[in-house]
């Protein structure tokens, strides 16, 4: 919530969770000693105020010997564009328990609601406000009681992922298009849905290559349009065949029918 005060006494702005961009205006009538004062709550994230924050006159009467009013900004600075409210955290991410890696490996993962999430990046770690000093070095055995995250979707956005794991930690991200995907695979629960960053999103590739469960057609997919890809033409393209996913009929059927590829 923002805080401000004045001449109509205290006034409390309470804000929902997400993003907000926040215009502040002050307008002052020539009280000697006029003053303006923000305070951000501490549950606030903000950026880029208070640092870089301009104050702009809006209108000044010409020839006035009204000095400026003393002007005075607190809060947390972050590193975008907007203001962020996160209700009991500062960050608007699905909230971690815990940080964890293995002696044999640099990899950390976060635990998120019961599950693992494989952090892509230092730059990631670093946007989720994570503390180096947390992670935990534990065994594989502690590690691999938790299953890996495998639906995802960005704050802003409604769309969800579905990942599927590739050797290395290398993922795979298809869309699930429509709720009624959503419910058509039995092991998808809402509640195991999680909010994570551009910089992990954006480190899985969009699957390309899928085909029915159990079927043996291939289709090229993009745009949400499918194209049938012949033996012939997979070959020729150099496609992979650990990168084709198998999905259920009603999300194949979600997609739309395109030509054939060539």
């Amino acid at each position: 919530m923002g805080f401000s005060q004045g001449s109509l006494g205290s006034k409390t702005i309470t804000l929902t969770k997400g993003p907000h961009a926040l215009e502040v205006y002050f307008v002052y009538r020539g009280r000697t000693g006029s003053k303006m004062s923000f305070t951000l709550d501490n549950k606030i994230a903000a950026y880029p105020w208070p640092n870089n924050c301009n104050i702009i006159d809006i209108y000044k009467k010409k020839g006035s010997s009204i000095s400026q009013p003393s002007i005075s900004i607190s809060g947390t600075a972050t590193s975008n564009n907007s203001v962020k409210v996160a209700g009991v955290s500062t960050s608007y991410y699905s909230s971690s328990v815990s940080l964890y890696k293995t002696k044999e490996s640099p990899d950390i993962y976060a635990i998120i609601n019961g599950q693992k999430h494989f952090i892509a990046s230092p730059a990631s770690f670093n946007d989720y406000g994570y503390n180096w000093h947390d992670v935990k070095t534990v065994s594989w055995a502690i590690l691999d009681k938790y299953p890996d995250a495998r639906l995802v979707k960005l704050p802003d956005q409604n769309t969800i992922y579905f990942l599927y794991k590739r050797p290395d930690n290398k993922w795979l991200k298809i869309s699930l298009n429509s709720p009624t995907v959503f419910v058509s695979y039995s092991d998808n629960y809402w509640g195991n849905v999680i909010e994570i960053n551009k910089y992990d999103m954006d480190s899985y590739p969009d699957v390309k290559l899928i085909k029915i469960q159990g079927g043996e057609e291939i289709y090229y997919l993009e745009d949400n349009v499918r194209r049938l890809v012949s033996p012939e033409v997979f070959k020729a393209k150099g496609f992979n065949p650990a990168e084709v996913v198998e999905v259920n009929k009603i999300h194949m059927n979600s997609y739309k029918i395109g030509e054939l590829l060539k």
